[in-house]
């Protein structure tokens, strides 16, 4: 699929858009800047080309009139961004229990504790994640940091460890993990999403059908 990419770099956000050949918009992205901007300018291209294919899913699929297929695809969205965030979550958790170790015995076992925080954000984070809905404005940094720092307070307290040097940990650690591109292919994190959705009752989508569409979408090339 012939397209255009244009990519806005700003000092906050960058965003990217997708241009089909007629110079139809066919998929937006967005993502925080961060330390790196070839990195920042990746991620959105990337988030672009992610909806572009969600939205040829959606076309190769029922098109516009199954209010049940959009709801379903929705649902998919939302299971697809859990996937993508795991993946920084697991991540993000191996820094942090790096940097306790580090630290072991400079207050109490921090690497006791950081493994607790992370074993509850596991647990939290499928629906922590599905609580923002479509709001693509919120990046990985606000999805798990708002639910890292309300279980560190809580650890902190009952490990008698330093609440400032858990967040310490956790600040130091998003710079690393923000500042690698993961190899994440749509197909599969899309197939992920499906294994984790089970299919709307009374609606003519298939399960087979659904694969093969995703299969479909994610051979397109850009």
């Amino acid at each position: 699929m012939k397209c255009y990419v244009g990519i806005d770099l700003g000092s906050t956000t960058t965003k990217a858009i997708v241009l089909d050949a007629e110079g139809g918009i066919v998929g937006r992205g967005l993502t925080n800047s961060r330390s790196d901007y070839m990195v920042a300018a990746a991620v959105a291209q990337n988030e672009a080309y992610i909806n572009a294919r969600f939205e040829l899913l959606r076309k190769l699929l029922h098109g516009d009139e199954s209010q049940a297929t959009d709801e379903y695809l929705h649902r998919l969205r939302i299971r697809f961004r859990y996937e993508q965030i795991h993946e920084h979550y697991r991540h993000l958790r191996e820094r942090c229990l790096a940097g306790a170790e580090e630290k072991r015995g400079s207050d109490g076992d921090l690497a006791r504790t950081v493994d607790e925080i992370f074993t509850a954000m596991e647990e939290k984070l499928a629906d922590h994640i599905a609580s923002f809905g479509d709001d693509e404005s919120l990046f990985f940094r606000d999805v798990a940091g708002s639910l890292y720092m309300a279980l560190a307070e809580t650890a902190a307290r009952r490990w008698e460890v330093s609440f400032d040097l858990l967040i310490g940990l956790y600040d130091r650690a998003i710079l690393l993990v923000e500042g690698q591109l993961l190899e994440q292919s749509f197909r599969d994190c899309a197939e992920a999403a499906l294994a984790g959705l089970e299919l709307p009752m009374g609606n003519d989508l298939d399960a087979e059908v659904l694969r093969q569409a995703v299969a479909e979408v994610a051979g397109v090339e850009f």
